[in-house]
């Protein structure tokens, strides 16, 4: 079957510092990532061992070990699917593949727009060589056409919300950050850049990061930005704390029990 996104972001950081990981043997992590690249491809995989063997080729496999109890182990790591029965999904790996959905619709609204944006303005041309008073009635039309909203609220009410929400930093432009974030707006919508900066604010204060130190808002919302960025969710409380083989692992604290466990990784 074709694959809506050919390729996934590997974080190699959370790979070998969580604790499920750091305990499989060789054979049971290279199954944990043929199902990742089977999930991927499929959106899910089958939530049947015989047909999942079948698909990584695990009765291949002549290693003297228990191949069923590998995969036992490493199907831990995927419980079923949210939106698909009888399928199986890693967690963080849907995330991910959730989000390219909504970018990747994004980049096709604003591809569009921009189609429908070049049609109003050949046309304005044509209707000026006619009469101006045409074309001036004609750009006014094609501006109301043109306005995008997001639930109801347009640009301007959007950054209004990401600025408020953004940590206070000293000689922060708000012009500058304008600029920055309708550069972003061009492929993200205004909810998922409102979502990041709320992520990033609550990061921020959890580090107790002194403000000359924050990043500026344009820096925040430039090039480099990417709607992947986990900063953990907004209000949880983090740390890293050594596990048994000696690598410094994010916990996140239990806001009802009070205790720190390991944050969940691919």
């Amino acid at each position: 079957m074709a694959c809506a996104f050919p390729w996934f972001k590997f974080y190699a950081a959370d790979w070998e510092t969580d604790v499920d990981v750091c305990m499989m043997t060789l054979m049971q992590k290279g199954i944990y990532i043929s199902l990742l690249a089977k999930q991927w491809i499929a959106n899910g995989i089958p939530d049947d061992k015989t047909v999942i063997s079948w698909l990584i080729r695990l009765e291949d496999e002549n290693s003297g070990g228990d191949v069923n109890m590998d995969l036992d182990v490493v199907l831990k790591k995927f419980p079923p699917h949210p939106h698909r029965p009888g399928y199986l999904a890693n967690p963080k790996l849907l995330q991910l593949y959730e989000t390219n959905e909504v970018t990747s619709e994004r980049r096709a609204q604003a591809g569009a727009k921009g189609g429908r944006r070049k049609q109003v303005l050949s046309k304005r041309k044509a209707l000026a060589k006619q009469s101006p008073s045409l074309a001036s009635q004609s750009e006014s039309e094609s501006e109301s056409e043109t306005t995008t909203t997001w639930g109801g609220e347009n640009a301007d009410q959007w950054f209004a919300k990401c600025w408020d929400a953004y940590p206070k930093r000293p000689g922060n432009s708000r012009k500058a950050a304008r600029t920055a974030w309708d550069a972003r707006l061009k492929t993200i919508p205004p909810p998922i850049l409102l979502a990041k900066t709320e992520e990033f604010a609550a990061q921020m204060a959890r580090d107790a990061r002194p403000p000359d130190k924050i990043k500026m808002a344009a820096t925040f919302y430039g090039p480099s930005f990417d709607p992947d960025t986990d900063y953990g969710p907004v209000g949880v409380e983090r740390q890293e704390i050594m596990d048994d083989c000696g690598v410094p692992v994010v916990h996140v604290r239990d806001p009802e029990t009070g205790e720190w466990k390991p944050e969940a990784a691919a």
